[in-house]
């Protein structure tokens, strides 16, 4: 679970420690920023097994490599218009669950 420490409340990292998954620490950066400092909100991506799909490439060190060492197959779109109103590819997604087809 990729997250940005910083932004959360410590009962709510405590919270996802006690699920006992591996949790990769980004900065600020790769989520919305700080302040007057916009963030590129690489986190804010759609995920599937193997594969993700966000707008930016981590710039905290080390999270590329991680998800390489994962063998996370990377897809970058630019949405540099949609960070402005603060989303990015997972605010532009839906996702589909198998045997829900209501037509059949």
């Amino acid at each position: 679970m990729i997250i940005a420490r910083q932004a959360l409340a410590p009962e709510s990292i405590q919270a996802l420690e006690k699920l006992g998954v591996p949790l990769i620490d980004i900065d600020l950066v790769d989520s919305s920023g700080t302040g007057k400092d916009l963030g590129c909100y690489a986190v804010n991506a759609l995920v599937a097994p193997g594969v993700m799909v966000n707008s930016s490439k981590f710039f905290t060190p080390g999270v590329e490599e991680i998800l390489g060492d994962m063998g996370i197959e990377r897809f970058i779109t630019p949405l540099t218009y949609f960070r402005y109103a603060g989303g990015s590819v997972h605010c532009l997604t839906n996702e589909i669950y198998g045997g829900c087809n209501p037509h059949g």
